[in-house]
């Protein structure tokens, strides 16, 4: 009885640990165009944030300052962008762009659409399996 309970209490303990690094290193902040200068932030090593002109900063907390990250940059306008993190974006096209080690970002495309956009009825399905 003490062995499953222990089971138990491992099977616990490892959600736990996958739920906070989960939480922690898949986090992203939603583009929120509604309003103006700080409209996505990002939290790293320090905060940096996308302002609405397309700039990213960084606020270097052991100074209590702001600096510019000219070559964190986004290519495209700031209005395009549906998810952003200071490494990697997502435009209202899905296409998703990442900041390469070589220091360029790259735009990756979208994925293919998994679910079918053109209307299907029972009898389309039905033909396609008929002999």
């Amino acid at each position: 009885m003490a062995r499953r309970f222990m089971y138990v209490c491992f099977g616990i303990l490892a959600l736990v640990v996958a739920f906070h690094v989960g939480a922690r290193y898949g986090s992203t902040s939603i583009v929120d165009h509604s309003t103006s200068g700080i409209i996505a932030m990002s939290e790293n090593d320090n905060f940096r944030v996308l302002l609405d002109n397309g700039e990213t900063w960084r606020f270097m907390q052991d100074l209590g300052t702001w600096e510019p990250l000219s070559h964190w940059d986004i290519p495209i306008a700031a209005s395009e962008i549906k998810f952003w993190d200071c490494k990697a974006f997502v435009t209202f096209g899905n296409e998703l762009w990442y900041k390469s080690p070589t220091g360029t970002w790259a735009n990756y495309g979208s994925p293919p659409p998994v679910v079918s956009l053109s209307a299907t009825t029972w009898g389309e399905i039905k033909a396609e399996f008929r002999d």
